[in-house]
């Protein structure tokens, strides 16, 4: 763990990296200031090689930058990796690596992509491996991309048992909140045993029926068979805006 106290050179660990080519597993949890300065950290680790790392998990605020390497590089330097847990990633960069880590047991990132500029590739891959899938999204995962992008994602990985989903949901209620749309995502995922969705929205009107929206999530039976609870905050600025955060999980 790193945070921004003052220098020490004992606590240098990027020199000691390069001595450890054969790590199984490898954690590194740093944080600098309130937006987490450059992304030169992050880019020395990525472009380290360990081709025994099986599982890599980068925490903190150090690592909410764009990766900073291609995929061809990733790939070259993590060729094992069976657990990987990053702050913040391309969503075509995720469906690079779920096309050649087949192995894929855990998978948990930030996904973004721009709607307006950006094309999604296609992807049609398998992920008999995978058990646990924790994803974050802004705006862009919390409208259409969001559920177009779990539609497909869910068939391709029926074996999932843990899904963690938060999302920044636009103006409009999307289908992510509709309590029918689940079960319908989730018709192969059969071994699902824990979720946990968090969806929050921004919104400058307090008209919509909140009340009713989340009485269909607690009267329905796929969320009732799951043995979910659900929470709801509100916040508000006079006259400004209002924040809703809505809580789903067993």
């Amino acid at each position: 763990m790193i945070y921004d106290n003052e220098f020490d050179e004992s606590l240098n660990i990027t020199k000691q990296l390069t001595s450890f080519s054969n790590l199984i597993s490898l954690t590194v949890e740093a944080n600098c200031g309130e937006y987490g300065g450059s992304n030169e950290f992050q880019v020395f680790i990525l472009r380290q090689t360990f081709p025994c790392l099986q599982q890599l998990c980068l925490r903190g605020n150090v690592f909410g930058h764009d990766i900073g390497l291609s995929y061809a590089e990733f790939k070259s330097n993590f060729p094992s990796l069976r657990y990987l847990e990053l702050d913040k990633l391309h969503v075509n960069f995720a469906l690079q690596i779920f096309d050649d880590y087949p192995q894929l047991r855990s998978f948990s990132a930030k996904l973004y992509c721009n709607m307006t500029t950006d094309t999604i590739k296609s992807f049609d891959t398998f992920l008999p491996a995978l058990k646990v899938l924790k994803l974050r999204g802004d705006f862009d995962f919390g409208n259409e991309f969001g559920t177009q992008f779990l539609e497909r994602f869910f068939s391709c990985c029926s074996n999932i048992h843990t899904f963690i989903l938060e999302a920044h949901c636009g103006p409009d209620w999307p289908r992510l909140f509709q309590e029918d749309w689940w079960p319908h995502a989730l018709v192969s995922n059969t071994k699902l045993q824990k979720i946990a969705l968090h969806f929050k929205w921004i919104t400058r009107t307090n008209f919509h029926n909140w009340s009713a929206e989340i009485d269909r999530f607690r009267s329905s039976q796929f969320f009732t068979q799951l043995n979910t609870t659900i929470r709801t905050d509100f916040s508000s600025e006079f006259m400004r805006r209002m924040t809703v955060d809505v809580f789903i999980k067993n």
